[in-house]
């Protein structure tokens, strides 16, 4: 169950087969910072755990994110990647 803030390494949870994402919660997504020379294989190996439109944005925009983090309400992460369950549908 996702509840609240979900940010950095956190968010890989949200594509596991029992996962669910509870009203009011949120995805926030920053790209690998602080190592330098390994960012690109960073953000690919968060990207893995990504699906679909989630996974494009994260590699196409997000990764770029530090400080503030890019934020994702729970309907718009359901509007990019209908996989992921409502916890109150459970």
């Amino acid at each position: 169950i996702i509840r609240g803030y979900c940010a950095s390494a956190c968010t890989i949870f949200y594509s596991l087969p029992n996962a669910c994402m509870d009203i009011g919660s949120s995805l926030h997504f920053h790209g690998a910072s602080g190592i330098v020379g390994i960012e690109d294989v960073a953000d690919l190996l968060l990207a893995q755990h990504y699906r679909g439109e989630i996974k494009s944005k994260f590699l196409s925009d997000w990764r770029h994110y530090t400080h503030p983090l890019f934020a994702l309400p729970r309907e718009e992460a359901i509007k990019l990647d209908s996989k992921i369950k409502r916890c109150e549908d459970f």
